[in-house]
């Protein structure tokens, strides 16, 4: 009949558990900060891992992306390198990255939520 059908999501679209907690006017005036924003690294909790030997021959330099998954508690919970590194390099960034910290990324309502972010790594021969 030439109409267009319209579909949208009902209730909440937010896919976080509506706890009937609400901000008054004031207290989002008092929001300093975007509370949707990433992970935030804490980047001393993290220590560059030593180079193998078999990297230090190949001479082995260059940025790195290491894909973190972090909780509601600002810690990493799972690991995944974008591309492998080789040279026995890869599990040593891996074990590093797991003990890194974060404080976590927030939902609109200032709630701790857990998600995948980056770490990048500079690998630099001393």
């Amino acid at each position: 009949d030439g109409k267009a059908a319209l579909s949208v999501p009902a209730g909440n679209a937010t896919a976080i558990p509506d706890t009937g907690q609400r901000l008054t006017p004031e207290e989002l005036k008092g929001l300093a900060q975007d509370l949707s924003a990433d992970a935030e690294f804490i980047s001393s909790s993290f220590t560059k891992p030593d180079y193998t030997p078999e990297a230090e021959s190949a001479e082995l330099e260059g940025s790195f992306a290491i894909e973190v998954f972090v909780d509601t508690t600002g810690q990493v919970t799972d690991v995944e390198l974008d591309h492998k590194i080789g040279y026995g390099m890869d599990d040593r960034l891996i074990e590093a990255a797991k003990k890194a910290r974060f404080k976590p990324r927030k939902n609109p309502l200032g709630q701790p939520v857990s998600g995948w972010t980056k770490i990048r790594v500079r690998l630099t021969l001393q």
